[in-house]
């Protein structure tokens, strides 16, 4: 039905890739689309694949890892910012 592939480093030189394909396909059943999926690691000469039967990383799934980084990105500026005010480095290695 739908393929759709995502380079998570689509910035990298080409050398180095992770990419996640997503085949979506219905099988008769009137409840829905089910999905295959691979994740790739490509270096230069080197890959792996790991596949993924049934939807292991969905569109929901993926915000709410989206979300968590977000959020611990947020925290560590804070941190950043306490540490910037108080001016001890310690304290950076020190949280979290």
């Amino acid at each position: 039905m739908k393929r759709v592939a995502f380079c998570f480093n689509n910035e990298d030189n080409g050398g180095e890739s992770l990419i996640l394909t997503t085949e979506m396909f219905s099988n008769g059943d009137p409840e829905g689309i089910y999905y295959n999926q691979e994740l790739s690691l490509q270096s230069y000469c080197n890959s792996a694949s790991f596949n993924l039967v049934g939807a292991v990383l969905t569109a929901k799934t993926l915000r709410m890892l989206a979300d968590q980084l977000e959020n611990a990105e947020k925290e560590a500026q804070e941190i950043l910012k306490d540490v910037a005010v108080s001016g001890n480095k310690e304290d950076c290695q020190s949280q979290g």
